[in-house]
C-alpha cells in the first residue's frame, strides 16, 4: 500500500518575489501533485480572497489582473494548495504594482 505523505509542489512561474508587475496581465503558478491529486486551492492578494484560475492540463494556476483594482504599489500574493489527502503547501510571494 502506497501512502501519499508528499505535500503538493507549488512555485512560481511567470514572476518572482519582489518583482514590479505593472505591464503583466497575469500572474501564473506551477502546481502539480504526484500521487493523490489536487483537491483545492486558495488566493489571495492582501488578505483577500482573489479568483484563481486551474487548468490542470497546464498543472497552473492563473490570476488575471483586470478582476481587481489596486490602490498601493506592494502587494502579498498568498496562495495555499491541498492535496486529496490533506497535504497542504503555501507559497507567498510580495509583488509591486503601479496604480
Amino acid at each position: 500500500m502506497l501512502l501519499d505523505t508528499i505535500k503538493p509542489s507549488l512555485r512560481l512561474s511567470n514572476f518572482k518575489n519582489k518583482q514590479w508587475l505593472t505591464n503583466f496581465k497575469r500572474i501564473r503558478l506551477k502546481i502539480s501533485d504526484d500521487l493523490s491529486g489536487i483537491k483545492s486551492y486558495r488566493g489571495e492578494i492582501d488578505g483577500k480572497w482573489v479568483l484563481l484560475e486551474y487548468s490542470p492540463k497546464h498543472s497552473s494556476l492563473t490570476y488575471d489582473f483586470s478582476d481587481k483594482k489596486f490602490t498601493t504599489a506592494k502587494h502579498l500574493l498568498k496562495v495555499i494548495v491541498i492535496d486529496n489527502v490533506g497535504n497542504t503547501n503555501t507559497i507567498e510571494a510580495t509583488f509591486y504594482r503601479k496604480k
